[in-house]
């Protein structure tokens, strides 16, 4: 199967193959395919989870910090604040 891989993020599962699309299609007998990557933990999958969802929150953040700082300085500007360095 291929690992779906994308800088900076943490897959908890690995991403199904055309064939192991079909596979389950086909397959009458109710089987589980177990797509969770071996070799962790629960606790550890959990802690990178947690990590990964709270590194996606800053990035989120910092993003409209930025889209938001432009209209912050022109309003202090408009209003006589100093916007001097942060």
């Amino acid at each position: 199967m291929m690992m779906t891989t994308m800088p900076g993020r943490t897959f908890r599962f690995r991403r199904p193959s055309f064939l192991g699309g079909m596979a389950r299609v086909l397959d009458l007998t109710g089987g589980d395919f177990c797509l969770e990557r071996p070799g962790r933990t629960a606790a550890e999958r959990d802690a990178l989870a947690l990590a990964n969802d709270w590194a996606r929150v800053g990035g989120d953040l910092r993003q409209a910090f930025q889209r938001v700082a432009p209209d912050v300085d022109r309003a202090r500007r408009a209003h006589g604040h100093d916007t001097g360095a942060r």
